[in-house]
This record gives structure tokens, C-alpha cells and sequence, in this order.
């Protein structure tokens, strides 16, 4: 339970809604590898975060047809990797 805890504190962090993670490039490097960075992303596109009131604008938020399917891409692209290595380790 403790690992649980810290996975899903991690994942609040890293996917840029609490911390803004534009303009920080060791942050969004991590953040990368992260599934709820891109699943907030694909929302934060549908939703367009990128307004006047948010005072560091996110590349992966743009409000584009695009940018949405590059996240959900991204996010399939995580689940298949994470899926292989379950593969792995229970093999």
C-alpha cells in the first residue's frame, strides 16, 4: 500500500495540473513516461487550458484535433509498453 501511495502521488504531480511543467525541462522529461501526463493532456486539449489566465502554456494542451489524437497516441503507446512488461514479469 505505501508503493500505491506513492505511485499515485507521483502521477498528481507529473501530470501538470498541479505543478505547471512547461519551460521545465527535467520535470517534463519524467513526465513523460507518466500515463496521467498524457491523459490530462488529451482532457486539457479538449477542454483548452491554454487560456489567458494559465501563465505558462502547455504545447500538449492546444485545443487541435491533432494534439488531442498525438495524446491519446502517446497514452496507447504507455498502456502497450506497460502491458509488455507485465508480459515479462509474469512470464
Amino acid at each position: 500500500m505505501p508503493a500505491l501511495v506513492a505511485v499515485v502521488m507521483a502521477q498528481l504531480v507529473l501530470c501538470g495540473g498541479i505543478l505547471p511543467l512547461a519551460g521545465r525541462p527535467i520535470l517534463e522529461a519524467v513526465a513523460s513516461v507518466v500515463p496521467a501526463r498524457f491523459g490530462f493532456a488529451a482532457a486539457g486539449s479538449t477542454t483548452n487550458l491554454n487560456t489567458p489566465l494559465n501563465p505558462t502554456p502547455d504545447g500538449l494542451f492546444d485545443p487541435t484535433m491533432a494534439q488531442w489524437i498525438a495524446n491519446l497516441y502517446c497514452l496507447a503507446l504507455l498502456a502497450i509498453a506497460g502491458l509488455g512488461l507485465a508480459y515479462l514479469g509474469l512470464r
